[in-house]
């Protein structure tokens, strides 16, 4: 079996600390991502509580401020913005449920059940902004999904 020895330095953001008060959360975000070597973000195994704004906030803050980011399910991890050590872009594998997930999104119109329109206006104004804006962002997403959806497709 595949096994890794894998050495974490964490550092969790606790969501409920900022309770209805997100007024700097966006600060708060961009200075915790700009002060990390590196962010990954941990997907439970449920495809619903993946695609949400929050997300999409956070890969886009890697991708702005160069600060690598990884995207982890419970059997493997895929690298979004710089590969892994190795130069290899997934390590395990990556859950293929959540990966075409990922590739069939509507970034612009995603239901993530938590109604949490400020997170949703400051994450699309802020993938908006990009030279690529949002198909950009959907373009990407779909690049580093495609793997696991393909290998799932072969099995």
């Amino acid at each position: 079996p595949e096994t890794s020895v894998v050495f974490l330095s964490l550092l969790c953001i606790n969501f409920h600390e900022f309770g209805n008060n997100m007024e700097n959360w966006e600060q708060h975000l961009e200075s915790l991502i700009q002060g990390s070597e590196a962010v990954c973000i941990i997907f439970p195994s449920a495809v619903a509580h993946c695609l949400r704004y929050q997300v999409m906030e956070q890969i886009q803050l890697c991708v702005d401020h160069m600060v690598p980011c990884y995207m982890a399910s419970p059997r493997g991890v895929l690298a979004c913005s710089a590969p892994l050590m190795g130069g290899a872009w997934e390590h395990g594998r990556f859950d293929a449920a959540i990966a075409r997930a990922l590739v069939v999104a509507r970034w612009a119109d995603l239901d993530d059940g938590h109604g949490e329109e400020e997170v949703k206006r400051r994450a699309l104004g802020l993938v908006q902004g990009t030279t690529t804006g949002l198909a950009g962002f959907a373009a990407r997403a779909t690049r580093l999904a495609a793997g696991p959806v393909l290998r799932d497709a072969a099995c």
